[in-house]
């Protein structure tokens, strides 16, 4: 079990590119196959589709998630889904690029 999930532009850089697959194909294989709660999740990302964002923040925060980082690097903000909020384990909270619509 790894508690921590740390995928970050330089996992981008170092992993994805030498396995020839596509960022989003690997996080989901990463958490799809990963067990146990997730104490730290980093997610860097662009270019992906929000709602692939926000089957991750879904699955990270029904798997006991206690600091979570996202930084979205598009163009467009990207707006958080209620789960990351609703989260009655997280403790840290780092977001870059996101709106919040009240």
């Amino acid at each position: 079990m790894i508690p921590k999930l740390v995928l970050d532009y330089s996992f981008h850089r170092n992993f994805i590119g030498k396995l020839q697959s596509n960022f989003s194909e690997a996080v989901d294989c990463i958490l799809l196959l990963h067990l146990g709660d997730i104490v730290k999740f980093v997610l860097d990302i662009s270019g992906e589709e929000y709602a692939v964002i926000d089957r991750w923040m879904l699955y990270v925060t029904r798997n006991g998630v206690k600091k979570l980082t996202l930084r979205v690097s598009n163009d467009d903000t990207y707006t958080p889904p209620s789960s990351i909020f609703n989260c009655s384990t997280l403790t840290h909270l780092k977001l870059s690029n996101c709106v919040f619509k009240g």
